[in-house]
């Protein structure tokens, strides 16, 4: 099946929706945590922001051909991996 990535919101749902389901699981870093704890969710909607306009100027005029959803759930992995040294 062919994905279309019609928006950057989308990108930004896909993302916030990833650090909403981790939250969830307490498998986000600890400073990721302590940053949420401190400043609620809004923490996310700012972090999936400046990850989904990273995302989408690396993929920039990319035609997606179904991989859109693994693709941007390794650059989630190794920006959560990452975070804290440099996001």
């Amino acid at each position: 099946m062919k994905v279309v990535n019609t928006s950057y919101l989308e990108t930004h749902f896909e993302l916030s929706a990833m650090l909403y389901r981790d939250i969830s699981k307490e498998v986000l870093p600890e400073l990721l945590k302590q940053e949420h704890t401190n400043h609620g969710y809004c923490v996310f909607y700012t972090l999936a922001e400046k990850w989904a306009d990273e995302f989408e100027e690396l993929n920039k005029d990319r035609q997606w051909d179904g991989e859109f959803y693994e693709e941007i759930e390794e650059f989630y992995n190794k920006k959560l991996a990452n975070y804290g040294n440099s996001y």
